[in-house]
């Protein structure tokens, strides 16, 4: 009797499982590893039409290449940008990509793009669904701009869209009965007005999301309205009281979801509790953080079960199982209420010595899973390392953030010892991909200082954006401090030959920002400089900063 043996590899797989799994790689993986290894994988990349490109992080060579290897009408999802790390990049991608021919694109976001260049892209597309926007200029009067805005509004397949304009801007749009958008975020404020008249016109929008947003709503406003359709409203950084939640919760009853972050005077567990019960029957998830004012000086954890009693009633402990956690913070007597799990995404971390806190749910101290909406935080590593010490040399246990990416640290002296191992007990240092540090350090430095700079540095494996908050760093010690796998730099300095030193030396960024840069004449030196060292760099000049996205060196040492 004999047995046949199959061996399976990746390339005998039929083309259909191929495709499947190029959905799972990154475009770089696609391009220049699977792409590269044989004429039929080569073949297949080459038909592959489902690319969803990012380009909010890429080196200006790579941003070229890939542009060359896809068909336009093989691209489904796209993201542009022209922020600080990747300059001019729409006009770049406008240059070699026809957006006429990208017949399967869906999803559209760009960043900072200007008004002729959104036109240029607008006019070209008639397939979107999802749609993303800010403007170089959010506050423009250009009524081109408006009509076409309004007109993508009212398209026949658009159904989520972001953007970024200003207040009378945004007056000016027309809402045509015609939409069909189902989900809209806007950054700016709005009257209530307005927003009655957009939820009048979109009938199928079931979504809104007001981005630092205040929602003005005044005596003579018609409450008498109700707008099913809503069933998820989110108000970051409102300024609503209690009148003005009332008023607007009360002409959408169908919400199944209401996020609010801000406000005046809102921590009252009582008042959230009979407005569900009138207005808000529907609604299942509710999520908030709000700030308050503690009308006593508070000096333990028991004080701050009174200031959240209304919200350990069976209301919210049993019936809807919503718990809370509270933070007091000692030197002004203020603090903040969270529903659980943290919904805020961006957080400030106190000493434990300097707050106080208490919560509704018993295992909060335990249970990761509470601060995993958390992705950003900013703390004073001195403070909180000297905290430790004036409570008797024993370690603070602080949540941990398993989710965290972007991470600004403030450094009042010299670094401090065993920082490392201080902030891996509540932060995973190998997930930081954005990372800022102000200190304060003098021209002179301790070698033991560097060293546990470079500690530090070591364990962040995965960091991509890098700011350095100090002026008086040497570009010497920048350069041997700075780990190679940063790829975005910025750093605060107007002297030209720091500048050059920097751009020669770190051959392995792909984009550099320099604050603090305010001479015209340097910025054209520079610019002459940049054109024979890494020629088709792209610059730009605001507000006293200089951004260059970064050509291929000229010379050998290119790492890129």
């Amino acid at each position: 009797m004999t047995s046949n043996s199959h061996s399976f590899t990746l390339s005998t797989l039929p083309n259909e499982l191929l495709y499947r799994i190029l959905g799972i790689l990154d475009n770089q993986t696609i391009l220049f590893s699977f792409r590269l290894t044989c004429r039929r994988f080569y073949s297949i990349a080459q038909t592959y039409n489902h690319y969803q490109l990012d380009f909010r992080s890429v080196s200006k060579p790579n941003f070229r290449s890939i542009c060359r290897s896809i068909h336009p009408g093989h691209i489904v999802s796209l993201t542009l940008s022209n922020e600080n790390q990747t300059v001019d990049q729409i006009k770049c991608f406008l240059s070699s990509f026809p957006f006429q021919q990208m017949t399967r694109l869906r999803s559209l976001i760009l960043l900072k793009i200007d008004y002729q260049d959104f036109h240029t892209i607008l006019q070209a597309l008639s397939t979107l669904s999802s749609l993303s926007v800010t403007f170089s200029n959010s506050n423009f009067q250009n009524f081109e701009t408006l009509s076409l805005l309004s007109s993508i509004i009212s398209g026949p397949k658009l159904r989520s869209l972001t953007f970024d304009l200003s207040t009378d801007n945004i007056n000016q749009i027309s809402w045509s009965k015609e939409c069909l958008l189902q989900s809209l975020t806007m950054s700016q404020s709005i009257g209530f007005t307005q927003l009655c008249t957009i939820l009048s016109s979109a009938l199928q929008l079931k979504k809104i999301v007001l981005q630092d947003c205040i929602v003005a709503i005044n005596r003579d406003t018609d409450l008498s309205m109700a707008y099913t359709q809503l069933i998820s409203l989110t108000l970051n950084d409102s300024e609503l009281d209690m009148n003005g939640c009332e008023s607007l919760l009360s002409v959408v009853p169908s919400l199944e979801h209401f996020r609010i972050i801000g406000g005046s005077q809102l921590c009252d567990g009582l008042f959230w509790e009979n407005l569900i019960k009138k207005n808000l029957l529907k609604l299942t998830k509710f999520e908030f953080g709000l700030p308050g004012e503690a009308p006593l000086l508070l000096n333990d954890s028991s004080e701050i079960q009174k200031l959240i009693a209304s919200f350990r009633t069976a209301f919210w402990l049993e019936v809807k199982q919503w718990f809370v956690t509270c933070y007091y913070f000692k030197s002004s007597s203020s603090y903040c209420l969270y529903s659980l799990p943290i919904c805020k995404s961006n957080v400030k971390l106190f000493a434990n010595k300097d707050k106080l806190s208490y919560s509704t749910y018993s295992y909060f101290s335990q249970d990761i899973s509470m601060t995993d909406n958390i992705n950003e935080m900013q703390l004073n590593l001195t403070k909180l390392m000297a905290g430790d010490k004036d409570d008797g040399n024993q370690a603070a246990i602080y949540p941990y953030f398993r989710n965290l990416t972007k991470l600004l640290i403030d450094i009042d002296d010299e670094w401090p010892m065993n920082s490392v191992e201080f902030l891996s007990s509540f932060i995973n240092l190998s997930h930081i991909v954005n990372l800022t540090i102000r200190l304060n350090l003098s021209i002179k430095y301790d070698f033991d200082q560097l060293l546990h700079i470079t500690h530090f540095f070591d364990q962040t494996s995965h960091l991509q954006s890098l700011v350095i908050d100090n002026s008086e760093i040497s570009a010497e010690t920048i350069c041997s401090l700075v780990p190679h796998h940063v790829r975005h730099f910025q750093v605060t300095t107007n002297s030209i030959q720091d500048m050059k030193l920097l751009i020669e030396q770190m051959v392995y960024l792909w984009s550099i920002t320099f604050e603090a840069f305010s001479a015209e004449d340097l910025k054209i030196d520079l610019s002459n400089w940049l054109a024979e060292t890494r020629p088709s760099s792209t610059l730009k000049y605001e507000n006293s900063v200089l951004s260059i996205w970064l050509d291929r060196a000229t010379t050998s040492t290119n790492r890129q």
